[in-house]
């Protein structure tokens, strides 16, 4: 197991690391990639070839990224014997058989350094195997809300990098994982990267927090539906999405007035049940405001066939045999589709509002500044009149664009569509006439919604009275969408 460096050793190691190179920048000037291969469809020979030079980068790579270990003598010319003493005296090196072999991954990321379980089919992953940057943990860090917290907690935080990083706007970060030895790398991490305000406990769910309150809890939860609970991180142990609606019930009691609660997590469509109906049944009587972004949904064939293929470890006999238990148990539960997203909860004392929306691609990103916007656009819809909102100033997104489509025709381009479409995170295109994108253009901030109607009605010839109620609710469409600002 990994044991805590001293904090000069581990200042002097993350020189050394930068020094060399072996950063996320340095890996994808050098090679391309910054990220570990997973499994046989990895690009792991590619880098075995690009790496057989011993320099100093090449035998980090090889030992923390690719996982293979280095002939002893090679190391020793290329890497200072002090970095052997550190990296092996806190455990994340061995001396094996005439080789220096890695006990762990080390894999850079936006300035930080991340250690992880090491598993191949070599190295098998263990029912505490603790992952490193998983897609789902990096959503979740584009998706945190990064304004100064007094509190925040990292509930599920497996390696810490949660943690790691809302430790820059957080007075105190509390880590948190049932697994033991997922805590123990948290610590371990912040101590790397130099962070004294990062604390670590182990329990399950709210248990280790318990009479505590955060300005932001962030949680990448055990959400997998599995026939059985093979890994920690995977498996809570509960039915189907039952732990992630515990959380989401349980979250209110743990967050200051105006705190947020972001997950990220999976639920299912059963038959003769409808999805919204059961999700409402996670978010009544919370006190909090919930916002729902569906990212994507799989029938349960595809969803057996991806979460069966992701260790990769084993024969393809294996795999039938294991995509064989995943369907007798989706189809015995009686489930028609698995949905996945993220799931904002903000406290906010009176009456509070569900909304629902859709990413357009799963592998969309949504900063938490987009997040703080939609709660904000969403509170001005819920609280304002239609007389306060031909009061406001509306205002077009930076990120919006007009795209104008053509077909040839009788020796002519004749227009067929204009869109307007978000060209950042939210990534929506929405068709319009020309009197609407008009209007949009105009939308400065400087001018009424009102001004901004009489001004287009004057300018095609309509009613203003007759049109305001459908532009009205255009404009609240293009608001809850984020294609317009409220001011």
């Amino acid at each position: 197991m990994l044991r805590l460096i001293p904090e000069g050793d581990a200042r002097r190691l993350r020189d050394f690391f930068t020094q060399a190179n072996y950063t996320d920048t340095g890996l994808w000037e050098a090679f391309g990639t910054a990220a570990p291969p997973m499994g046989r469809a990895g690009h792991l020979a590619r880098l075995l070839y690009l790496t057989g030079e011993p320099s100093a980068l090449n035998i980090l790579t090889r030992w923390f990224l690719l996982g293979r270990g280095v002939e002893a003598g090679a190391a020793c010319e290329a890497v200072p014997g002090w970095v052997l003493e550190v990296l092996g005296g806190c455990g994340l090196l061995g001396l094996e058989g005439g080789e220096y072999a890695p006990q762990a991954l080390l894999v850079p990321f936006k300035g930080m350094l991340v250690a992880s379980d090491l598993y191949s089919e070599d190295h098998p992953p263990q029912r505490d195997v603790v992952l490193g940057m998983s897609p789902t943990a990096r959503h979740l860090l584009d998706f945190t809300v990064r304004r100064q917290s007094r509190a925040t907690l990292d509930l599920g935080t497996g390696c810490g990098l949660q943690a790691l990083f809302a430790a820059g706007h957080s007075g105190i970060v509390t880590a948190s994982d049932v697994n033991p030895r997922a805590t123990e790398f948290a610590a371990f991490n912040a101590r790397l990267n130099g962070l004294d305000n990062v604390e670590c406990v182990t329990g399950d769910a709210f248990a280790p927090v318990t009479g505590r309150r955060f300005e932001l809890i962030v949680s990448n939860p055990p959400f997998i539906l599995a026939p059985c609970r093979e890994y920690l991180y995977r498996d809570s142990g509960m039915e189907l999405d039952h732990f992630c609606r515990r959380l989401a019930r349980e979250a209110g009691e743990y967050l200051e007035e105006g705190g947020y609660f972001q997950m990220i997590c999976e639920w299912v469509q059963l038959r003769d049940e409808p999805v919204m109906e059961r999700l409402n049944g996670w978010f009544e009587g919370t006190g909090c405001d919930v916002w729902v972004l569906n990212a994507y949904q799989n029938e349960p064939s595809k969803y057996a066939q991806t979460r069966v293929a992701e260790f990769r470890i084993g024969s393809e006999r294996d795999e039938a045999t294991r995509y064989e238990e995943w369907m007798r148990f989706l189809e015995a539960k009686g489930i028609e589709l698995i949905h996945g997203g993220l799931i904002a909860m903000r406290r906010r004392s009176g009456r509070n509002w569900i909304r629902f929306g859709k990413l357009e691609k799963p592998d969309q990103e949504l900063s938490g500044e987009a997040v703080l916007q939609g709660f904000a656009n969403r509170d001005f819809l819920e609280s304002t009149s239609e007389e306060e909102l031909l009061a406001a100033r509306p205002r077009l997104a930076p990120d919006v664009r007009l795209e104008e489509h053509f077909e040839q025709e009788d020796g002519c381009w004749q227009t067929t569509s204009v869109l307007v479409r978000q060209m950042g995170c939210w990534r929506g295109a929405y068709t319009v006439d020309g009197p609407v994108a008009d209007l949009l253009a105009r939308c400065d901030g400087q001018h009424s919604l009102a001004e901004l109607l009489s001004s287009l009605a004057e300018r095609v010839g309509i009613d203003a009275g007759e049109a305001r109620p459908a532009y009205v609710e255009l404009v609240r469409r293009m608001i809850d969408r984020a294609v317009l600002i409220p001011e």
